[in-house]
Order: C-alpha cells, then sequence, then structure tokens
C-alpha cells in the first residue's frame, strides 16, 4: 500500500494555506485508518505527523518546526481532529520535530524510528541542496521509505518538493533528486513570468527533453503520484509535458495524466 505524495509550491504554514494542510490530514487520516481496519478491525486512534526540517539544516530548524507545528495544530482543531470532510472518532493529531539536519541526525536510530511510524512526513521549504545532501542513502531516508511503503504521506514544500522530483534545482545547477514523483522537475513559488525559460532551461540538462516540468504558486500543490495528479489550491498549476511548446495552467481538482 504505497502512499501519496504532495508537492506544494510554499508559502507552507502561512495565511491562506489552511485548505492544503486540512487535504494532507486527511489523506494520512484515511490511510492510517484503513491501516488501523485491515490489522485490528479498530478505528485509528492517533495520527503522527513528522515535520522534517532538514531544508532549514543550516538556518533556524527550531523555529521552522515551531511555525509548522502551530499551523497543523490550528488546523487539526478546525477540522474536528484533522480529518477533511468526515470525522474519525477519537483521532487526535500528534507532531513531532524530526530535526534531521546532519549526518549524525540523518543516523540517529529513534528519529528513524519515529519517521518510518509515521502517518504523514512533511518537508518544509529551505535550501534545495540539504535536502538531497543530507537526507540521500541516510537511515532516516530509509525510514521515510518505509513509512510510505506502508501508506504514510510523504509531502515536500518548495525545496522539499523539488527534491522528490527527478531533477533538483541547487546554486550549483541542477542534481538528482529523489525521483519519486516520477519524470518530472518541480518549480515552486511558479507565475507565468517564472515558467517562460523553464522548458529551454531542462531540456538543456542531460535527458531533459523527457522530463514533464509542473510549475506549483505558493499555497498551491498536487497529491497523488506518477501518472495521477490532482491539483489542490485556488491558484492552479502550471503542466508542461515534455515536447510541448508551452504549459497549460490548471485549475483546482484538475487531474493531471502524466
Amino acid at each position: 500500500m504505497i502512499g501519496p505524495i504532495a508537492l506544494h509550491g510554499g508559502g507552507e504554514f502561512l495565511a491562506g494555506d489552511e485548505p492544503i494542510l486540512g487535504h494532507l490530514l486527511g489523506l494520512a487520516a484515511r490511510a492510517s485508518l484503513a491501516r488501523s481496519e485491515l490489522a485490528r478491525g479498530a478505528e485509528a486512534s492517533t495520527l503522527r505527523v513528522e515535520l522534517l526540517t532538514t531544508a532549514v539544516a543550516r538556518h533556524r530548524p527550531d523555529m521552522a518546526y515551531a511555525v509548522g507545528a502551530t499551523a497543523f495544530e490550528r488546523v487539526a482543531a478546525e477540522l474536528g481532529a484533522g480529518v477533511a470532510g468526515e470525522r474519525v472518532a477519537g483521532t487526535r493529531v500528534l507532531l513531532h520535530h524530526a530535526r534531521v539536519v546532519d549526518a549524525v541526525s540523518a543516523a540517529d536510530p529513534d528519529l528513524a524510528d519515529r519517521l518510518g511510524a509515521a502517518d504523514l512526513v512533511y518537508l518544509p521549504g529551505g535550501d534545495p541542496d540539504a535536502v538531497v545532501g543530507i537526507l540521500a542513502g541516510t537511515a532516516a531516508w530509509q525510514a521515510v521509505e518505509q513509512a510510505r511503503a506502508r501508506g504514510a504521506v510523504v509531502a515536500g514544500a518548495s525545496a522539499g518538493a523539488m527534491a522528490l522530483g527527478e531533477r533538483t534545482w541547487t546554486r550549483d545547477g541542477y542534481v538528482a533528486g529523489f525521483g519519486w514523483a516520477g519524470g518530472l522537475v518541480v518549480v515552486p513559488h511558479a507565475s507565468a513570468e517564472r515558467m517562460n525559460g523553464m522548458r529551454r532551461t531542462i531540456d538543456a540538462l542531460e535527458r531533459g527533453v523527457d522530463l514533464a516540468i509542473l510549475g506549483l504558486p505558493e499555497r498551491t500543490g498536487v497529491t497523488g503520484g506518477p501518472g495521477s495528479w490532482t491539483v489542490v489550491g485556488a491558484a492552479g498549476a502550471w503542466w508542461w509535458p515534455p515536447h510541448h511548446v508551452a504549459p497549460a495552467h490548471l485549475l483546482e481538482r484538475t487531474v493531471i495524466r502524466d
């Protein structure tokens, strides 16, 4: 039971981002409940959310966690235990800081155990190179893979979303991402103007002509996985498949088939 991926354009946790956070909590709660029913025939009692602040390892990860936790707590309370559109009796949201900021913390077995048990792993934005540079090949990232393999939601915002694509931008140029989102490049903080030159930039990469480009404005995202993405957020998204001369601007709830 592979869990869904969410890609977010940035501006996470700010006013106006509540619909995205609620949607993520709803996805995670439904997946958690499904696993509980399969395993025990019982309702899920706790929704475990890990905020993985690797992208701000060079800055203030504790502050990033505090801002994110406050936003999630507010939305969970407003939605009635964090379940968007439906209520699950007795469910509570339990937030933790997955403070993976260097090689030592990325190898921490206690942090890895928590990540592996998560129902939602959320990677906020920051420095794109830090995400892949610190997490790739580590016990922490292997634990996130294990969580997703049993149905957990993995969400990335801005730099976190970029890292889940096939290629991710860094200050030293494009490097390999984790590839969980399939053959695409995520452009966060997207606008029509920012999308203009992206096709030429991506086509110039090795095998770039075969990559799709997903442009996400702030407080907008997509959820799903390779082959099928649903746009979430009023600003819509830009989808630029390989070999197309221009991107299409897609409205909220549009399903992208790649």
